[in-house]
């Protein structure tokens, strides 16, 4: 990947639907061979955005770039993208061939060169020996893949995706998510990509951009988005997380936490965050323990109850209750299957190392 020679460059971007501000002022750079993905909820100006790229909406303020070009006035079969839809759009008349074929076709491609594209395009999403095969004769993973070579066989210089694999089951959508990785990996391009589902983000994209109410919060690589929220609401998106209010204060030990819900400690000052901007502090659930009697030092901990429990096969989410009335959350790994569960209703203590403490301002 080139990280210096940016493909896409989205500049003060705006989008108004009536008084609905549905992309508010965003900017953004997306590189060369980039798998780029927008995540947020559903409603947050992420379709919007990337239907702008596609030339499919217009921008009410701001300028986009591609490849270098202003888009402003491009159309959308003029500009050097192409999209997969959440349907996939694959015509159900035509064979398999003839669907990814179909815009070389409306181009006026010769015959011959089209053979050659077509096919060469299968076989990168590895579906050449099924070409003279109908849509109702493919399964939904089949169906996407066509959809992809179709879009690949014009060779953009960006792939556009939005919501590629909502349809699919979740066994299915896993092992479509490591094939569009390898597929953007041996194309070269780069992917961009609409999606809700945090998970599929985290583990597909180079980098990430997290959308709120049309603004851009945080734009990290995905280790970071994780490990390193910007603030509250991308610490509260990005998978589980026990949030709770807090003040800070400095200490000659570091920052002093004082959380209504929880109590009081101390984490290591932290050069990027200011003490009297924090307003709430975040600790994953995995990074948490659970202890029949309260632990030694360095761990904070507080006294809890099991009020409810969640089997997941792998790990068993147990929520607890403190004293002062919070609800946290821990992920148990179930390591053996002899492995003892604890019950709703014990008595336990929670902990956690305050260094693994996110800070949220």
């Amino acid at each position: 990947m080139n990280e210096s020679r940016p493909v896409i460059e989205i500049r003060n971007v705006t989008k108004r639907f009536g008084h609905v501000v549905a992309v508010d002022d965003n900017s953004l750079t997306i590189r060369e061979g980039e798998f780029f993905a927008l995540l947020g909820p559903s409603g947050c100006g992420k379709t919007t955005l990337l239907r702008m790229l596609a030339g499919l909406e217009v921008p009410s303020g701001g300028q986009i770039l591609i490849d270098g070009e202003d888009m402003e006035g491009v159309a959308p079969n003029h500009r050097p993208i192409n999209m997969v839809f959440q349907s996939y759009a694959v015509f159900p008349h035509m064979t398999v061939f003839q669907n990814v074929g179909y815009g070389l076709k409306v181009t006026g491609t010769p015959a011959s060169a089209i053979r050659s594209e077509v096919m060469a395009a299968l076989r990168q999403v590895q579906l050449e020996d099924y070409h003279d095969r109908m849509p109702d004769q493919l399964s939904g993973g089949q169906k996407q893949r066509v959809a992809l070579a179709r879009a690949l066989v014009k060779k953009p210089k960006v792939l556009l995706l939005d919501e590629p694999l909502s349809a699919l089951d979740a066994k299915l959508r896993e092992a479509m998510q490591l094939e569009l990785v390898k597929l953007q990996h041996s194309v070269g391009i780069t992917f961009v990509i609409v999606t809700h589902d945090q998970d599929e983000a985290l583990s597909m994209a180079d980098r990430i951009a997290v959308i709120n109410n049309g603004r851009i919060e945080q734009v990290a690589e995905p280790r970071n988005i994780y490990e390193y929220p910007s603030n509250r609401f991308v610490a509260d998106f990005i998978d589980k997380m026990n949030v709770f209010d807090a003040r800070a204060g400095d200490s000659s030990e570091g920052i002093g936490i004082e959380a209504p819900g929880v109590g009081t400690f101390t984490v290591p000052s932290r050069t990027d965050v200011q003490a009297e901007r924090i307003s709430a502090v975040a600790i994953r659930p995995e990074k948490t323990r659970l202890y029949p009697d309260r632990p030694h030092a360095p761990l904070f901990s507080v006294q809890a109850r099991i009020v409810n429990i969640a089997y997941h096969g792998r790990e068993t989410a147990v929520f607890v209750e403190t004293g002062r009335g919070t609800e946290l959350s821990c992920t148990v790994q179930n390591a053996s299957r002899m492995q003892a569960l604890p019950q709703i209703g014990d008595s336990c203590w929670i902990g956690w190392d305050p260094e693994d403490v996110l800070l949220l301002e």
